[in-house]
């Protein structure tokens, strides 16, 4: 009898959370790429990379979420402490969900949210 496998990759799982951040110390806009579903259970790597300091030349930190599927209150609730604490841009394009989130909460009008990220990067 063969046993296959059952292991999978990220490729094979998209909705995993994954958290990556895009620049060094020296760039003045820090730039963290977020991808999959983002809830209470999962979000501790992203508020981990979130508050650590940036560096000396960061004025500005984008969040690309083009890639994160799903979000709920736990996110939002996250986003909007960031926002308070540092400038944050966030970038898409937004999934559905996330749009959605964004739209019935309407923290739509408090963020600042650019098409994709050269946008954010420039904001």
């Amino acid at each position: 009898m063969d046993h296959q496998s059952t292991q999978s990759s990220a490729a094979d799982a998209p909705d995993l959370p994954r958290v990556t951040l895009l620049s060094d110390a020296a760039d003045p806009v820090r730039v963290i790429s977020a991808a999959g579903a983002f809830d209470l259970g999962s979000l501790q790597q992203l508020q981990d990379v979130l508050a650590e300091p940036a560096g000396d030349a960061a004025v500005r930190t984008v969040l690309d979420l083009s890639r994160v599927t799903f979000g709920d209150s736990s996110l939002l609730n996250l986003l909007l402490s960031t926002h308070s604490e540092q400038n944050l841009v966030l970038a898409g394009p937004l999934s559905p969900p996330v749009h959605r989130l964004f739209e019935v909460t309407g923290t739509d009008t408090i963020f600042a949210i650019a098409p994709d990220l050269d946008a954010a990067r420039s904001a």
